[in-house]
């Protein structure tokens, strides 16, 4: 970054004597604009505002000079859309979200007239379509939150266009991504779940499209397994816990792919948040079968060195207290179902403690495994392991 830096300013020095000397040459006073553009943008990277915000407002002076002389030269329009761009970027970094509003908005009116003119190019479209995006956002932190959401869809209209007209075209999906989880999140903070789900479901539709895309990219792959979690969620909040269960069912399959792709500690992270989740929906439905039969996935799933086998057992002695008390079972067929669940369970513990586990207090006290204290190999697991960590205290 250095380096640029100072390329930029030898260009500067270079290009500013020769736009006075030869005011009526657009192309070095383009060029000199071009330059501060990307300069202050430069320096909002490092930090440095103060400067960058000097760069670019002599870009937007020159830019406004070039548009107004040579209004046949759109390039000149677009160069000055994206200096108000950065410089709206620059106020909203520093929280001047007024500054920044009104930056954004110039950019944006720049791109309308622009889209306007040109309905065939698809830049100036695809460039209306972000500023409408960093307008929102702006609008967003002032609470203007209906402006903000007619503004995020008015960009991802855009962008929407623009694909059908391209729908090879990758940077379509991923910028329509960035406004659509925009959007969630604002929709989610009104509590709008239902219209959240509905953007959600597009998301997994282009994330879908970028996995499939990159089939050996897996983080492409593990962002569609996240989409459909986060899909699930909101589901959850409208009590339609049996679309969750599916979404979450399919974000499994979707977060192992990722990890057959690149088994790195994030994504093997996420395909147990998944599988909590679905363990949690099956437990809020008493669904006990399903609950256990995702507890042993799980197991499978995540590399023994990194299982968390007390917490897997601990989930199992839930399924043991709720087939317990499953009024649609026989009583032999509950007491059976308890005693596997209760196998199961000390068998994890077991597994555990073979690895280091020496966690006495939890086994003796926690909650979570109330179930299982009443049985007898239970009270042997927890005495041996009394008996082995007094032993090697002392």
């Amino acid at each position: 970054m250095p380096e640029a830096d100072e390329s930029y300013s030898r260009a500067e020095y270079l290009f500013d004597p020769l736009s006075n000397e030869f005011s009526g040459v657009p192309d070095y006073k383009h060029e000199l604009a071009e330059c501060l553009k990307n300069h202050g943008d430069l320096l909002r990277i490092r930090r440095r505002f103060q400067k960058a915000e000097q760069l670019l407002d002599r870009a937007v002076d020159l830019y406004r000079e070039l548009a107004r002389e040579y209004l046949e030269t759109p390039e000149y329009r677009q160069g000055l859309a994206r200096a108000y761009h950065n410089l709206g970027v620059l106020h909203m970094v520093q929280g001047h979200n007024r500054a920044a509003e009104e930056a954004h908005g110039r950019a944006l009116k720049v791109r309308q007239q622009l889209a306007k003119e040109f309905p065939r190019e698809p830049a100036y479209r695809q460039e209306l379509a972000y500023s409408f995006g960093e307008l929102a956002i702006v609008q967003v932190k002032i609470l203007q939150k209906p402006e903000a959401e007619k503004s995020f869809n008015q960009g991802i209209a855009l962008l929407a266009e623009l694909e059908k007209e391209n729908p090879q075209e990758p940077a379509y999906w991923g910028e329509q991504i960035i406004q659509l989880e925009n959007l969630i999140i604002l929709l989610s903070d009104l509590e709008r779940f239902e219209d959240a789900a509905k953007s959600s479901l597009r998301v997994v539709a282009l994330r879908k499209k970028l996995a499939d895309a990159s089939p050996t990219v897996a983080a492409n792959r593990s962002e569609v397994g996240q989409s459909l979690h986060n899909l699930a969620g909101f589901l959850l909040e409208q009590r339609k816990r049996a679309d969750a269960r599916k979404y979450l069912r399919e974000a499994i399959r979707e977060q192992a792919k990722a990890v057959a792709l690149d088994a790195q500690p994030a994504y093997r992270q996420r395909l147990c948040l998944h599988y909590l989740g679905l363990i949690e929906v099956a437990f809020s439905t008493g669904d006990h079968a399903e609950a256990a039969q995702a507890v042993a996935e799980l197991v499978k799933a995540v590399p023994a060195e990194v299982a968390d086998y007390p917490r897997g057992a601990a989930l199992l002695a839930r399924c043991v207290a709720l087939a317990g008390k499953d009024e649609k079972l026989a009583e032999g067929k509950r007491k059976e179902l308890a005693k596997r669940y209760g196998d199961q369970a000390l068998d994890l513990l077991q597994k555990a403690i073979a690895r280091g586990y020496k966690d006495v207090i939890y086994l003796r006290d926690s909650r979570d495994l109330e179930p299982l204290r009443s049985r007898d190999d239970f009270k042997k697991i927890l005495s041996d392991l009394e008996t082995r960590t007094k032993r090697t205290s002392h």
